[in-house]
């Protein structure tokens, strides 16, 4: 996940570098999937701890929902 959201952070600047604006709408989008992404890495230390399977399989979800919006 690291690895997507710093891929993102990289096309990000390019396009802000390059002056490329954004719509409100695209910086929502943005701005949710981030959300969402920092939701899940909240989760991540209760799934090592406790190994719950319920949990894994709900972030597992969460992520492909994710790069599905992405």
């Amino acid at each position: 996940m690291t690895y997507n959201i710093e891929g993102i952070l990289d096309r990000l600047k390019a396009k802000s570098q390059n002056h490329i604006l954004f719509s409100d709408r695209a910086v929502k989008e943005v701005n949710d999937v981030f959300q969402e992404a920092m939701k899940l890495l909240e989760s991540l230390p209760n799934l090592v701890t406790t190994q719950n399977k319920l949990l894994a399989q709900r972030i597992g979800e969460e992520v492909r929902s994710i790069f599905k919006n992405c």
